[in-house]
């Protein structure tokens, strides 16, 4: 053979074992199995749902399914707003993933977890799949411990102070969580203290002592969406010794939100609601002052610049309050002559205001309670208000209820009995209102005729019904007025309580492990 021909055979060869391989590793790549459908992690991330959770909630995947199906359960808060969770997950390489049918983006697709939801996990070829079930059960490790108890003599650093005066207001800041109290001193100057929550211990927030005095035990706070604490309060300081001044802290320091003494009135049961770009104030004025009746239902709206007031509704009123989302605030009054049928204004800046409750009482009641009366907002933003009303051939009893379409809705059937007395001015029944992340009505009270014990209650999600009173702390309360309960947008709680030492009492409501 010659080498022409050897090197042509030899081609030929080379070539015809060079097609073989490659048509065998076509084949081998055709046989070969798509990945499976799985998924990896799955979890919950605070930073993934800020303002939501207050920690993160990681779960384990079981590994194999049964009967094509993989359940992941997470513990979390029963608290906690549920609604539009955004989840952070991995899956195989190839694999996609959906929620009825939508497409999942890890960290950024929220989902409805009030009930179980079922991801389903399907690998390149579409050839396998998986369906994952994640539920969220109810954390069985939250309790309600005692976080920190503010002396006021420790936290103004004046000696002179003796105490806390006319109780605490209780305020979440919404921008970090803290709790912040409100207070007057009791000493020779019974002027207000603002002070918050930080890690195991109270911090004053400005200088102590830092308005004039004030008149009686009238005051409130609010602090806006930005973070800005702001306080009302009757000025003995001002021209008539009882006009309502505003304070705001600015981060440095305290100071007047237009002028001292702002209206010539004599406000009594006042409310303050921080709104994004305005503010609210609700009072009863308690004395002929200005152009003003004794009694006058009192409307304030800053508008920037200066204070606009007016009497909005007519008729003598013995009570008021405000409760806020720092984007709507209402006003609550109820007349000071039976049936004490309730009225509530609704404002969100000076030309947006209505009355949503026109004097109205719940089905079935005969007549109201002047006193004693509370409103929290829930987070889709509907307004309950917790008040006492006497049934027909009945005694007086607490009742929540739902503004709906301007009138009273009941919540979750009979309150089960609160303890009190009423005679006169002597009122013995303290009640406040507030609204978990997850809609669920909480009640907090002081037992003053009985153990003198500080309770709580809330609404069985299951049952629709009222829990039975649950007892917190012994220790007997002190003030009017001065029971609390709030939550943070995390699920986390606070009570607080001044007790017969005029020391102020913070408990917290949260998981076990998270509390400090």
């Amino acid at each position: 053979m010659t080498i022409k021909n050897f090197m042509k055979t030899s081609l030929v060869a080379l070539l015809a074992a060079m097609t073989f391989v490659a048509c065998d590793d076509k084949d081998e790549e055709k046989d070969k199995p798509a990945e499976a459908a799985k998924m990896l992690t799955f979890g919950f991330y605070q930073e993934d749902n800020a303002g939501v959770l207050s920690k993160d909630y990681v779960a384990e995947v079981p590994t194999t399914a049964v009967g094509g199906k993989i359940d992941v359960a997470v513990s979390m808060p029963a608290s906690v707003d549920k609604s539009a969770l955004v989840a952070r997950f991995t899956v195989n390489e190839g694999n996609t993933i959906a929620v009825g049918g939508v497409q999942q983006v890890s960290q950024e697709t929220a989902n409805d977890f009030s009930a179980p939801v079922d991801y389903v996990v399907t690998n390149s070829d579409k050839s396998k799949n998986v369906m994952i079930t994640v539920t969220i059960n109810k954390a069985d490790n939250m309790v309600w411990t005692e976080a920190g108890v503010l002396d006021a003599t420790a936290v103004t650093g004046d000696e002179t102070v003796t105490g806390v005066y006319a109780g605490a207001v209780l305020k979440l800041n919404p921008k970090t969580g803290e709790p912040y109290v409100a207070f007057g001193v009791r000493g020779a100057d019974n002027k207000l203290t603002v002070a918050k929550f930080v890690g195991s211990q109270w911090a004053k927030v400005g200088a102590a002592s830092f308005t004039n005095i004030i008149a009686g035990s009238n005051y409130s706070m609010d602090i806006a969406l930005d973070g800005t604490p702001y306080i009302l309060y009757s000025d003995k300081g001002s021209a008539n010794q009882k006009s309502p001044s505003v304070m705001k802290y600015n981060g440095s320091a305290w100071e007047l939100v237009g002028t001292q003494g702002y209206e010539t009135l004599s406000p009594a049961y006042m409310g303050i609601a921080a709104l994004e770009n305005t503010i609210v104030t609700a009072m009863q004025n308690s004395a002929i002052a200005g152009s003003y009746a004794k009694r006058a239902a009192i409307t304030s709206i800053w508008n920037g610049t200066a204070w606009q007031t007016e009497s909005p509704i007519s008729g003598t009123y013995g009570a008021a309050a405000t409760a806020s989302n720092g984007k709507v605030a209402y006003a609550l009054f109820v007349p000071a002559s039976a049936p004490y049928a309730y009225t509530i204004i609704k404002a969100a800046s000076a030309t947006d205001k209505s009355v949503v409750l026109d004097a109205k009482l719940p089905e079935g009641a005969v007549s109201g309670y002047l006193y004693e009366n509370s409103m929290a907002i829930a987070p889709d933003g509907t307004l309950y208000l917790l008040a006492t009303d006497k049934p027909d051939g009945g005694v007086y009893k607490v009742r929540m209820s739902k503004v709906v379409n301007g009138a009273l809705t009941t919540v979750g059937g009979d309150v089960p009995p609160i303890p009190y007395t009423s005679t006169g001015y002597d009122r013995h029944m303290i009640v406040r209102a507030a609204i978990a992340p997850d809609g669920t009505p909480y009640i907090a009270y002081n037992d003053y005729t009985g153990d003198k014990g500080i309770y709580y209650l809330y609404l069985d999600s299951e049952t629709r019904q009222w829990v039975e009173p649950i007892k917190i702390a012994d220790a007997e309360g002190d003030s009017a007025g001065d029971v609390n309960i709030a939550f943070t947008s995390t699920g986390i709680g606070y009570i607080t309580y001044t007790d017969a030492n005029n020391k102020i009492h913070l408990f917290k409501f949260a998981e076990a492990e998270a509390v400090r």
